[in-house]
């Protein structure tokens, strides 16, 4: 799941400098990343977390707010995966 992180990490990056066409293709390569994690069973809880984010990501994106966009990115969606990375008895 790391090797999501880092498009993440891009896309937020380039949406906080205005930077939209790399923002938006980084967050491509991120949810191309993520599906497959996704469709995993083992990965339900995950998927279930995730859910609820994904769309308000999309119409902040609709809106042009790329600063939300950003945000959402990393103080919502990081925080879920790096949660979902770490050994269940550090949780």
């Amino acid at each position: 799941m790391n090797d999501a992180l880092l498009p993440l990490q891009r896309a937020a990056r380039s949406f906080r400098l205005g930077m939209e066409a790399q923002g938006n293709a980084a967050f491509v390569a991120f949810v191309d990343a993520l599906l497959p994690e996704l469709a995993r069973p083992a990965r339900a809880a995950l998927a279930a977390a995730l859910a609820p984010l994904l769309p308000e990501v999309v119409a902040a994106q609709k809106r042009g707010d790329f600063l939300r966009v950003a945000d959402l990115l990393e103080h919502e969606l990081r925080p879920c995966l790096a949660a979902a990375d770490r050994p269940r008895s550090a949780r």
